[in-house]
């Protein structure tokens, strides 16, 4: 809910007293995804999630996997996630159509934490960047990319402490963590 004023100010200057009206902003459901993107002006490219909660994560990612693909020569939609503080299961593969891009900022102390690997990714193109910890306690990979591409930027990647497996492990696609000219800023903690 939120609370607006509104003041009219005339040519000579003269403003009149403010006027002031509450609104109520529902938050987006995950189903609402596909109509949202499907009703984007094609000049808008980013939809963005603000403070999605541990309890809705694995809404989002479902209705991400269920997508139209795009048609070959439409622009590339990117969904940013914007997490709330806590700690997340995304609870499944993520998997993105094509002619989407994923992005899961981490802005206030988020860990994806699983009790497999705290992230699979099956397809499509992923950035994890910010305030991210990636941890699990199985004999698993922290991370595991199966196919697709990952970009990691800023985040911590926590090496399994329930086994002897790598903190990311990749069987097909690619993992970006960082270049000359953009270094990355990841942290990997390695128990060996």
């Amino acid at each position: 809910t939120h609370t607006i004023g509104v003041t009219a100010t005339d040519k000579n200057g003269a403003a009149s007293s403010a006027v002031t009206h509450t609104i109520t902003i529902n938050a987006i459901a995950a189903v609402d995804l596909a109509s949202i993107i499907a009703n984007l002006d094609p000049a808008d490219t980013v939809v963005t999630l603000n403070d999605v909660a541990p309890a809705n994560i694995q809404d989002f990612i479902a209705a991400i996997a269920a997508l139209p693909p795009r048609a070959p020569g439409d622009p590339v939609i990117e969904i940013v996630i914007n997490l709330d503080q806590g700690t997340f299961g995304l609870g499944r593969k993520v998997d993105i159509p094509a002619g989407y891009t994923l992005v899961i900022n981490g802005t206030h102390q988020v860990v994806i934490q699983g009790s497999s690997p705290a992230l699979t990714l099956g397809s499509g193109d992923l950035v994890a960047r910010g305030d991210l910890t990636f941890s699990t306690t199985t004999d698993d990979p922290t991370i595991l990319v199966e196919g697709g591409g990952l970009s990691l930027r800023d985040g911590t990647i926590q090496e399994t402490t329930g086994g002897d497996r790598a903190a990311i492990e990749i069987r097909n696609g690619t993992v970006d963590l960082g270049s000359t000219a953009d270094g990355g800023g990841n942290t990997f903690n390695v128990k060996g």
